[in-house]
């Protein structure tokens, strides 16, 4: 969830799930486009990587691709993270690879918001979140 007040530079976060759940508080968007592009002056291109409980960190296709690729369903994701690592501009812009309760998430954020560029979703998860089986 994406809240915005455009009168502070503060106050343009980012509702992570687990926020939502009384978990970890909102991210800031614009600190966290700040923290990736000062990790792409230092590693070159890459995503945030966001999961569960763990504070996030920076890594590039090539460590994430090594991390995902014993499992088959995840071509997919890596496939979004690829594509969402071109296409963002670091000096505005940070991908993000986003684990939520339904699988995984990968935007691009933005001062004005996010661009849903792909993921992967775990069975029995539909658009409105749990199905019955």
């Amino acid at each position: 969830m994406l809240a915005a007040d455009q009168g502070s530079r503060h106050s343009i976060v980012f509702v992570t799930p687990s926020a939502e759940r009384g978990g970890r508080p909102a991210v800031n968007i614009l600190d966290t486009i700040d923290g990736a592009r000062r990790a792409h002056e230092r590693a070159g291109r890459g995503c945030l990587v966001h999961l569960g409980e763990e504070e996030p960190r920076y890594a590039t296709v090539a460590e994430i691709a090594a991390r995902l690729e014993p499992h088959p369903d995840a071509t997919m994701l890596l496939t979004a993270v690829s594509e969402a690592v071109e296409r963002y501009d670091p000096v505005t812009e940070a991908a993000i690879l986003l684990e939520v309760p339904s699988g995984y998430q990968v935007l691009i954020l933005s001062a004005e918001g996010y661009d849903y560029v792909g993921g992967l979703t775990f069975e029995g998860y539909g658009l409105l979140g749990l199905t019955r089986g």
